[in-house]
């Protein structure tokens, strides 16, 4: 098996934190790193919220991401987790990101996949 990336086209993002958890808890099944992401934590209806983007190449591991989202928690305690991926998710195999896409309900095209 040889690793792989997938390049969504369009932003990856979340609408809620128990969507956010489980696209944390997929990634870290998978052994994922993600480049370009958007961190967000936000009380609805607010001027209440933190956030934090990274750029393009730079890789984080999905414990990088829960422990940023901690610290961000800390700042807007009930507020809703919100995660955006804008470039890549690598995989250490295909068969990783064939699981997380199934895991995640993602219809992967031939595009948006690096192999």
């Amino acid at each position: 098996q040889k690793p792989a990336q997938f390049m969504p086209k369009s932003v990856l993002k979340t609408n809620d934190s128990n969507q956010s958890y489980k696209l944390l808890n997929d990634l870290e099944q998978s052994n994922a790193t993600v480049c370009g992401v958007k961190l967000s934590v936000q009380q609805s209806n607010s001027d209440r919220w933190s956030e934090v983007g990274f750029g393009d190449a730079v890789a984080l591991t999905p414990q990088q991401i829960r422990d940023t989202l901690n610290l961000l928690r800390d700042l807007v305690p009930s507020g809703e987790v919100l995660i955006q991926v804008r470039k890549s998710i690598s995989f250490g195999m295909g068969i990783d990101l064939q699981r997380f896409a199934e895991n995640q309900v993602i219809a992967l095209k031939p595009t948006e996949v690096v192999q």
